[in-house]
């Protein structure tokens, strides 16, 4: 399969992203400064004073792909300020827009700044309406949280600009997209192409892979410490461990408040590994969990009591294996004795309340260190997970709560059999882990499995034959070809 990715600049150093204002003054001074690099050397520079002229962050990333390229065979760049290049009929052609973390940033809801998709040359709008083969690929797919305004906003941007919604790929971390575009923009629905690609899959397979493999790997090089990875052959089963659970909360969400407060009414907190931070919410989480539950009918008033007690606790910050638990960003921070030292990971997820349905790195942290979850966060990720041929733990505890829509009556399940868990006794807590080491095994290995066989990068290439299937196979690997 042959795959092009068109870019409307590129600079002395290499391409510019789409979707910056190329006419701006002030972007194109900050461009030279950097050597006309966006990526690699200098892009830590242009990113920070980007911020600082513009008021906000960057907008786009580099264009590109979210599959590794070079294995595919998939990518050739081709570049409009370049003389005129045929548009082959057995290529499919993505103008991508790679949104840097923030939709608002990108869809010009923030602030005074301008829509990625607004700045787009009227000859790749042209190019995008024209040709069956070419489409504007709106990148969000390290994300998975999008909301109503996103949506329509989203809408309106593309109306403006006049590209045919049956041109423009969405692409989603959230793996309900499809729904939650039908719920809030019917009539765009089944014209739009949504892509949903699990990033985190992707990224937490190769991680754990190459830690397993590769001596001394670091996913970050400015960390100081080695990754480790529990293995089977790390397992003692005869050697106690001393916590119950193990929970890493780094940024402050409302279900993160929530999950604090039921572990703090069962004095679960100091006794366990359960990191957190919450200087800087202290005088707004009592607000924080309201403003989430207040549209909620909540017949048990003492809810409101009982899910913020976290506010009293007199311990605001806690870390489990870093300095700093704002250190931490995605995986890639991980030492197994974290892991071997506690029985039960409570993964608290990054989206509960929302719309879109989401799992990240933090699920697939415990599948890749041998150790039994419990999923704080969306529903259907426990489906979700067995779909991809992973097993949780129905056969040991109830998992109803992923079933439940209603986030209120999920959190009352999830609580119900935290409280459980916790008034077993070690020695019950222990044999109960004993009984799960074949499920965390399995699931391990069919983590490295998908890294080894790259099945998130094929199902990428499967999406593109589906949109345009008159596409033709590159000459590139015999696996390519048998397995798409």
């Amino acid at each position: 399969m042959k795959i092009d990715v068109i870019h409307e600049f590129s600079g002395p150093n290499g391409p510019i992203p789409n979707g910056v204002d190329l006419k701006d003054p002030k972007l194109f001074s900050l461009l030279a400064e950097c050597d006309w690099r966006w990526h690699g050397p200098g892009m830590g520079d242009l990113f920070t004073k980007y911020e600082e002229r513009f008021g906000h962050h960057v907008p786009v990333f580099l264009n590109g792909l979210p599959i590794q390229q070079d294995k595919f065979k998939t990518k050739s760049i081709l570049s409009i300020d370049m003389p005129r290049r045929d548009v082959l009929d057995d290529t499919i052609y993505l103008v991508p827009l790679g949104v840097y973390g923030s939709l608002d940033v990108a869809l010009g809801m923030f602030k005074q700044t301008k829509s990625t998709i607004s700045c787009l040359s009227q000859k790749i709008v042209d190019y995008i309406n024209n040709y069956p083969n070419i489409f504007l690929f709106f990148n969000h797919t390290e994300e998975g949280e999008f909301n109503k305004d996103h949506v329509e906003n989203f809408i309106k941007e593309i109306s403006n600009r006049g590209i045919k919604p049956s041109r423009v790929i969405f692409g989603t971390a959230c793996y309900n997209a499809k729904e939650v575009f039908e719920k809030y923009a019917p009539k765009f629905s089944q014209k739009i192409k949504i892509l949903f690609h699990n990033w985190a899959l992707r990224s937490c397979s190769m991680h754990w892979y190459n830690i397993k493999n590769q001596e001394g790997y670091r996913f970050y090089g400015d960390i100081s410490h080695t990754e480790s990875i529990v293995l089977p052959e790390d397992i003692d089963i005869n050697k106690k461990r001393s916590n119950r659970f193990l929970s890493f909360n780094n940024k402050v969400r409302t279900h993160r408040l929530i999950f604090l407060s039921i572990l703090n009414n069962l004095n679960q907190i100091d006794n366990n590994l359960i990191s957190f931070d919450l200087l800087d919410e202290e005088s707004n989480i009592v607000s924080k969990i309201h403003g989430s539950i207040e549209n909620y009918e909540i017949d048990d008033e003492s809810i409101r009591e009982r899910w913020t007690s976290i506010k009293d606790i007199p311990n605001k910050v806690k870390s489990v294996d870093i300095e700093s638990v704002k250190m931490a960003r995605g995986h890639g921070w991980d030492r197994k004795d974290t892991y071997l030292d506690s029985y039960i990971n409570l993964t608290t997820e990054t989206l509960f309340f929302e719309d879109c349905y989401y799992m990240s790195e933090k699920i697939f942290k415990p599948i890749g260190n041998l150790q039994p979850f419990i999923n704080i966060g969306s529903p259907f990720t426990l489906k979700e997970l067995k779909k991809l041929g992973f097993k949780t733990f129905n056969e040991f505890w109830d998992e109803s709560y992923d079933d439940e829509v209603d986030p209120i009556k999920r959190m009352e399940k999830i609580e119900k059999l935290i409280t459980e868990l916790s008034s077993m006794s070690m020695d019950n807590l222990h044999d109960l882990y004993h009984s799960m080491i074949p499920t965390c095994i399995y699931n391990q290995n069919k983590l490295f499995e998908y890294e080894n066989d790259k099945k998130v990068d094929k199902d990428f290439l499967r999406f593109c034959k589906t949109i345009y299937p008159e596409v033709a196979y590159e000459n590139g690997t015999e696996e390519t070809r048998e397995n798409i």
